[in-house]
């Protein structure tokens, strides 16, 4: 009895044997900066991750990270501020 046609051509059976599954993920984090005021715009100190609630389309989504280091806040903002004026400044 004659082999099945894809068992009689070795180049087709390789080319099979080579295709691996295809495997897609991604993951998505973003980073939300948060001041929060009291009535009379004072700073609100010592809040924990449980304080909050991110909702993306009405969905809970989880914290992953949370930081109250308003320090590190004052750092990021400076650093950003810091390369704004660089890219105006190799403009002129």
């Amino acid at each position: 009895m004659p082999l099945p046609w894809w068992r009689s051509s070795p180049g087709i059976v390789s080319v099979f044997a080579q295709q691996q599954p295809t495997f897609r993920t991604g993951t998505q984090i973003v980073s939300l900066f948060a001041t929060v005021l009291d009535g009379q715009k004072r700073l609100v100190p010592n809040l924990i991750q449980d304080d909050f609630e991110i909702l993306d389309n009405d969905k809970l989504q989880p914290i992953v990270f949370f930081d109250n280091d308003v320090a590190a806040d004052h750092r990021r903002r400076h650093a950003r501020h810091q390369r704004q004026h660089d890219r105006i400044r190799s403009r002129c």
